[in-house]
């Protein structure tokens, strides 16, 4: 998928994911909605058969990144947040030690097979 989006995208400067017009004319000068991120997740989660995933890759992120003991203030620098407000906002690991949905449905990026 990613080839895919590289070629048709082209070599301009701008988002790498960007809209396509109904002429077929990649619009270069803006990346994709959240909505529209959105539903390509859940396309591609509905045609590989794995289930409902979710866009929210910074929050997933975050909190293996936490789990594995690295400092909340790297953390926060890692993903280019001043405010460690945010990234206890994305510490999803109490949820995944009770057992809750987080932790029932995660995936592994060995799963997807590409690193992605």
């Amino acid at each position: 998928m990613l080839a895919a989006c590289l070629e048709l995208r082209g070599d301009d400067e701008g988002p790498l994911f960007a809209p396509v017009d109904k002429a077929g004319r990649v619009q270069v000068d803006r990346g994709l909605t959240g909505r529209a991120v959105a539903r390509r997740v859940e396309l591609c989660s509905e045609q590989a058969r794995i289930g409902r995933l979710s866009p929210h890759m910074r929050r997933t992120s975050a909190t293996q990144v936490l789990a594995q003991g690295v400092e909340m203030a790297a953390v926060a620098d890692l993903m280019g947040n001043s405010s460690h407000y945010t990234i206890r906002r994305y510490d999803r690991r109490e949820e995944q030690n009770r057992g809750g949905s987080h932790g029932r449905h995660r995936l592994s990026l060995a799963q997807t097979g590409n690193g992605e």
